[in-house]
């Protein structure tokens, strides 16, 4: 059943992200981030936010803590959050 619902959910966000690149929406706030390469660790403050892993994998680094995240898994912060990241 999450695997179809991620199929389903992958379907729509092609529809807003057809190239690689971070796409608004018509809902404020909501944003959908397209990567087909693995990029380099990115140093960014994440503010208070859901993250949902549709497809892929995308990997935070919190001091020394790594934590990966693969399709269907999500992060909330509720904070804002230092963070080195990469997809």
């Amino acid at each position: 059943m999450l695997e179809q619902q991620l199929v389903e959910l992958t379907e729509l966000i092609e529809r807003h992200s057809r190239e690689d690149g971070i796409h608004s929406s018509v809902i404020p706030s909501l944003l959908f981030i397209r990567e087909s390469k693995v990029s380099h660790p990115i140093y960014k403050v994440y503010k208070p936010s859901l993250c949902i892993v549709v497809q892929g994998m995308k990997e935070n680094f919190l001091g020394k803590d790594r934590f990966v995240y693969g399709s269907g898994d999500y992060l909330v912060t509720s904070v804002n959050l230092p963070v080195a990241g990469k997809s």
